[in-house]
């Protein structure tokens, strides 16, 4: 069994959340987010019928934007200083296929097919929050030409009440190894390694069954501690830690999780583009737990008003991805979001440093958050500036309540400035 370095464990929940919540979609709307600076060709005038998977614009490196449901074009609207189309739902899910379903053996499929049907499928690589045809030519740029050996898939989930990941790998482990496999192909990959929780042996037993003896894969098992960034990953598999910054394909490994797998699977299988995503809404502000399939574009409220999210409750937010780091779920679901957890915020007033060490203890790029409390030294501050990611497993770690990520944040701003001026 895989143990990361660093990170914190959050509370696990093992019984698998029943996907029971749906959403309102007639007569509401989902906003598919357009590139900036008008870098796009509309295909689509306003008022028009469209289907799942109607072209309604084109970005100007070629990447389709399609419609994710059926019902009509509404125009271009800006919701958080961002351009979106917007469709308004009809509720019947009518889908179109822009290209025929493949049949081929993966074999007889060349990488640059793949790359190629990938971006016109409009598959979007979850992990990344980008689609993934541009994932993996900026994978391959980073590699400098060197080859893409291996492909790392996250089958587990980093929050601990999700089961976005665990449903890809339980009830479509077919889809999950025959998108692998696509992946891998496109990449020239030698080997692909699967991790699932070992909380969920469930997930580990559905892969194996599929995976059998095929010497292309490694299938483990691994604690899960957030944040679980590339870097830790990477590190706990091959005891090699990348710095801040660097691709993971520099070192000949492309990463991603088992929703974007599975849909690049489905998609080629039907000839029908990526309109669609998975989503777990868990924690006791939702009075309905649930793992939610929804339209991509896809407006929060819709998420929190098909789980019941208790907003009239005080002291309870929905926070997208991670309780500890992630932002504030409203506006459109992010293309990388997997999860929302609705829980009531630690409160309490900060006491002093005790000096018990919990921070570093959890820091993912070992460094010794409670040091700021006492140095006032650039050179310290700017280690900061360097390293932090952010990731807030400090704060929740720390049992005098010292809000420990926020204080990192000043000492970067103010290492910043005096960086700017020397």
């Amino acid at each position: 069994m895989l143990t990361p370095i660093g990170g914190v464990r959050l509370p696990v929940q093992t019984a698998p959340l029943a996907k029971q919540a749906k959403l309102q979609a007639k007569g509401t709307r989902v906003y598919l987010r357009l590139p900036e600076r008008n870098a796009y060709t509309l295909r689509v005038r306003e008022g028009d019928a469209v289907l799942a998977g109607t072209l309604l614009a084109t970005e100007d490196d070629g990447t389709p934007i399609y419609s994710s449901v059926s019902g009509t074009f509404g125009g271009i609207f800006v919701n958080g200083g961002h351009e979106y189309l917007g469709v308004v739902d009809d509720a019947e899910m009518r889908k179109c296929a822009v290209c025929e379903p493949e049949t081929r053996d993966i074999q007889d499929i060349s990488p640059s097919e793949l790359r190629k049907k990938a971006e016109l499928l409009g598959i979007l690589d979850i992990h990344a929050g980008d689609k993934l045809c541009r994932t993996v030519a900026k994978a391959f740029e980073a590699s400098g030409g060197e080859p893409i050996t291996r492909l790392v898939i996250n089958a587990f989930d980093v929050c601990g009440g999700s089961f976005t990941n665990y449903i890809q790998a339980t009830q479509m482990p077919g889809d999950l190894i025959g998108g692998a496999k696509l992946l891998a192909r496109m990449l020239g990959a030698g080997k692909i390694v699967l991790l699932v929780d070992a909380d969920h042996p469930q997930a580990y037993a559905s892969l194996k069954e599929k995976i059998g003896d095929n010497p292309l894969f490694v299938l483990g098992k691994t604690v899960v501690c957030y944040p679980m960034t590339d870097e830790m990953i990477l590190e706990m598999l091959y005891g090699k830690r990348l710095p801040k910054g660097v691709s993971p394909a520099s070192q000949g490994m492309f990463l991603t999780d088992a929703q974007t797998v599975v849909q690049f699977c489905s998609a080629m299988l039907t000839g029908i583009p990526q309109t669609m995503r998975w989503l777990t809404a868990a924690g006791d502000g939702f009075a309905q737990q649930a793992v939610l399939q929804l339209p991509l574009g896809t407006p929060w409220q819709n998420v929190l008003a098909a789980c019941k999210f208790k907003d009239k409750e005080p002291g309870y937010a929905a926070i997208g991805n991670s309780s500890l780091r992630g932002k504030t779920a409203k506006g459109v679901c992010e293309d990388n979001a997997t999860t929302v957890i609705a829980a009531k915020q630690k409160t309490g007033l900060p006491t002093p440093c005790i000096c018990c060490g919990q921070c570093a203890f959890v820091c993912p790029v070992w460094l010794q958050p409670m040091k700021i409390l006492y140095t006032k030294k650039l050179l310290d501050k700017q280690i900061l500036v360097n390293d932090c990611i952010g990731c807030g497993c400090c704060d929740y770690a720390c049992p005098s309540l010292l809000p420990l990520s926020k204080l990192i944040a000043e000492y970067q701003k103010d290492a910043e400035g005096g960086a700017s001026h020397a």
